[in-house]
């Protein structure tokens, strides 16, 4: 199996797991740029499932090196929260 394939079946099976039975094109084709090392920027319309991209990267890692699934934390700072702490 190639590594593009085996990274995609990987992230495809990581989002059933977490209760997302398909992916958008985009969301996997980010995905599977952040789990090939490369910088990404993305721009995806409110409501497409950005955080989705992100969040399912530890269970997808875990997946390809055959780990059971444990926890992962992950903190996202809106500019919201940054804007309400008073902090520049």
């Amino acid at each position: 199996m190639s590594a593009v394939k085996r990274i995609s079946t990987s992230i495809v099976e990581a989002a059933r797991e977490l209760g997302y039975p398909i992916m958008k094109p985009e969301q996997l084709d980010v995905t599977i740029a952040f789990v090939e090392g490369k910088d990404v920027f993305t721009v995806l319309p409110t409501g497409y499932g950005k955080s989705l991209c992100y969040s399912i990267l530890p269970y997808t890692f875990d997946k390809l090196a055959n780990k059971e699934r444990g926890f992962s934390i992950i903190i996202v700072v809106t500019r919201d929260d940054h804007e309400r702490s008073g902090k520049s």
